[in-house]
């Protein structure tokens, strides 16, 4: 007689589990490789700041004490860095754990999410998770956020509206005054969630946070994180800025002690560094990449984030394989032909646009 297995809920079994990129230590033992350059998560190839570390450090001296669940420090601090309100700040285990608890609190049965795709894969994920109904909206012939289908998108039973901006995957951008648009467009029972986790990485002249709009508005919640710029993919820490009694509400949704010691120290140690430096090097990498793409006659997107939405004409999981056999891992989304590249160090570009070269020619 089989075994009784327990009973897991059908819409989670449905789920296609977030699939992070691949470890350079796969790669490089899957092809015999003793070099791999790793282009495929968003990551800073910078790490942190200088004295993160040694914070860090100094932090897990205190390992056999929980962390400080209200995270005080670096809410206040972060508040001083945003010109907002300590009540304003919602501390998590990087952004993805605010978007869980947004997710739980908003969202469940009876409930839609609309989301625009190809994006951020935990906006479909975590509407799942929560028992939402989850509604893609295609991006517009120029690969962005379309705000207008979005806004259509919307039904009776919608609680929740995502938007990436800079989106990820394709680093295109909507300008700050036509998501004030949307917000000014929405039904103020419909929350809308803006994640700018790339935000710092954006150089254009219109584009702009809408965090001053969300400290003013119950219905909009402004997401950050300190795993891109910053460089702290690995310790998890993210932040919402908004409202206080809609901030109170969701964190009801977050387990104790989630963001850890190390991870505050870590943050609180970055949070005064200048920016511009890896913002500039950034976009000199983005153009370096979009430069090589032209050369070889490659359709793209245009970022504004730290990585390129890319047209290879091979279907992206051979394209994928191609490259990783030459040292360079990119992330393929399963969406085509389009492939995924994040900027790294001028090397490091450099090797992945010679690999695109090589394997276009098979």
């Amino acid at each position: 007689m089989p075994a009784s297995r327990p009973i897991i809920r059908p819409d989670i079994l449905s789920i296609d589990r977030y699939r992070p990129g691949t470890p350079a230590e796969v790669i490089a033992a899957q092809y015999g490789l003793e070099e791999v350059v790793k282009l495929a998560s968003n990551e800073n190839p910078d790490g942190p700041f200088p004295g993160v570390v040694d914070a860090v450090a100094a932090a897990l001296e205190r390992s056999n004490r929980y962390p400080d669940n209200s995270v005080t420090t670096l809410t206040e601090a972060l508040a001083i860095h945003h010109g907002v309100g300590p009540d304003n700040i919602f501390c998590g285990a990087g952004s993805s754990a605010v978007l869980q608890c947004i997710a739980l609190a908003v969202g469940g049965a009876g409930t839609s999410a609309v989301y625009p795709w190809p994006s951020f894969v935990l906006y479909e994920i975590l509407s799942k998770i929560a028992g939402t109904h989850g509604l893609r909206v295609p991006l517009d012939d120029r690969h962005r956020v379309d705000l207008d289908a979005l806004m259509a998108a919307v039904r009776e039973n919608t609680n929740l509206v995502y938007v990436c901006n800079p989106n990820n995957p394709t680093g295109t951008y909507r300008s700050r005054g036509a998501l004030v648009d949307l917000a000014d467009s929405l039904d103020p029972s419909v929350l809308l969630v803006v994640d700018e986790a790339y935000a710092e990485y954006a150089t254009a002249s219109d584009f702009g946070s809408l965090a001053d709009v969300a400290i003013d508005r119950p219905n909009v919640l402004v997401l950050r994180t300190f795993s891109k710029i910053y460089g702290l993919a690995a310790l998890r820490v993210g932040y919402a800025i908004g409202d206080p009694q809609t901030l109170a509400d969701i964190s009801r949704a977050q387990t104790p002690f989630t963001v850890t010691t190390a991870a505050q120290a870590a943050a609180l140690a970055s949070l005064h560094h200048d920016l511009s430096g890896r913002q500039g090097a950034n976009r000199r990498g983005v153009e370096a990449i979009q430069s090589g793409l032209t050369e070889l006659g490659l359709d793209f997107a245009p970022s504004q984030a730290n990585f390129v939405w890319i047209e290879t004409g091979i279907e992206g999981e051979e394209v994928y394989r191609r490259l990783a056999s030459r040292g360079v891992v990119v992330r393929n989304y399963g969406m085509g032909t389009w492939i995924r590249v994040t900027v790294g160090h001028p090397s490091e570009n450099q090797a992945f646009l010679e690999a695109l070269r090589n394997s276009l020619a098979g």
